[in-house]
């Protein structure tokens, strides 16, 4: 019999360790793990996190096993009954006869013959993820068609939780994508030119349209003259001429006499919870700390932003680039890391040489002013 303990955790923090065990193999393969996170949940429920966990590992795993080429995505939504969340894993692999679908959660149960020779099969996975999911009061189920592809679905039920702490979900370790179900017109108010070509990479790519402000000053007039009709503002907490504490409270100041509220999440390095404290009293709605988790930053919005703001957004079809990570390793430098930010190795390049152009004299900078002292 399976034990449940239930306990307050954070889906997304659960769905990143696994995405990052499951990562490796997944970039051997070449095979890209997409995420959809429905941008209604929230990011806290109550459950066992570890047989969650369990089960989620077994089904993307054996996703990525039997999938030869192109992605496996991961939906989260909400379910029809209330408390209930549905998970929904598909990929592009060979497929299951639909002789074979009524066995697949029977222990052992494999495609064919060939096939386990070839990949290995499902093992106790599929039949230890039906007891778990049975014992979370939910049902778990397959559709697929050999050759193309396989849908797990699972629902189980997990009541929504009170967050104690902020939402941080860790550095991600896999070539997760996020998908974003609606475009939002956002207001990026960052002064740091790299910053801003990253922060447009990876929005833009999602489906956001973005316009740039490079200090306080210039969001506030973007946001009260040009009167855009913005969904969110990523407001830099330390600029020059205004920094974004003033800014949001301007911003702020001027709907009171406009009306309506644009959401606002602070971004800076300092992750202190007095910093945290400062923004919530200038006006501000959320916090991510820099440099940008960008997976981190995309649940923020999603948790700020009403789901029903923003223009209905088709499936994006994002290409991965060229994500050649075979690099030489440098002490000091994660290339890896770099290469997963960027999604793609030139640009992560370019970036390198022009930070090497700019601060390639710092150190001897540095020591020139020591000795002076």
């Amino acid at each position: 019999k399976v034990e449940l303990k239930e306990m307050i955790f954070m889906l997304p923090k659960i769905i990143e360790e696994v995405f990052a065990t499951l990562g490796m193999k997944a970039r051997e393969k070449k095979i890209t793990l997409h995420l959809r996170y429905d941008e209604g949940l929230p990011n806290c429920f109550v459950g066992d996190d570890i047989r969650l966990k369990q089960v989620l590992m077994n089904l993307l795993d054996n996703a990525i096993k039997f999938t030869e080429n192109g992605s496996v995505t991961l939906y989260v939504t909400p379910a029809e009954k209330k408390g209930f969340l549905h998970f929904m894993v598909k990929d592009t692999g060979i497929g299951i006869a639909s002789g074979r679908l009524e066995t697949i959660f029977s222990p052992f149960a494999q495609a064919d013959a060939s096939t386990t020779r070839k990949h290995g099969g499902t093992g106790l996975g599929t039949t230890i993820s039906r007891q778990i999911v049975e014992c979370m009061s939910g049902k778990i189920w397959a559709e697929s068609e050999e050759s193309k592809g396989s849908v797990f679905h699972f629902v189980v039920r997990l009541p929504k939780g009170e967050c104690t702490t902020p939402c941080a979900t860790g550095e991600i370790r896999a070539d997760v994508e996020f998908r974003a179900t609606r475009s939002l017109h956002i207001l990026l108010v960052e002064d740091i030119p790299e910053n801003v070509e990253l922060a447009m990479l990876r929005l833009t790519a999602v489906g956001h349209r973005v316009d740039v402000a490079g200090n306080g000053r210039e969001a506030v007039r973007m946001v009260t003259e040009k009167k855009k009709a913005y969904h969110l503002i990523l407001m830099d907490v330390h600029m020059p001429e205004m920094d974004g504490l003033e800014a949001s409270r301007k911003i702020r100041k001027s709907e009171d006499d406009t009306g309506g509220r644009i959401p606002i999440i602070a971004l800076s390095a300092s992750v202190l919870e007095e910093e945290q404290n400062h923004c919530l009293q200038a006006g501000m709605d959320g916090f991510v700390g820099k440099p940008i988790d960008f997976t981190e930053l995309f649940f923020e919005i999603s948790r700020i932003v009403p789901k029903d703001e923003g223009f209905p957004l088709d499936d994006l079809e994002i290409t991965p680039g060229n994500r050649d990570s075979a690099l030489p390793r440098l002490p000091g430098l994660d290339t890896e890391s770099g290469i997963r930010l960027w999604r793609d190795t030139e640009l992560y390049l370019g970036n390198l040489h022009s930070f090497a152009e700019k601060h390639g004299k710092d150190g001897e900078a540095y020591q020139a002013g020591i000795g002076k002292r």
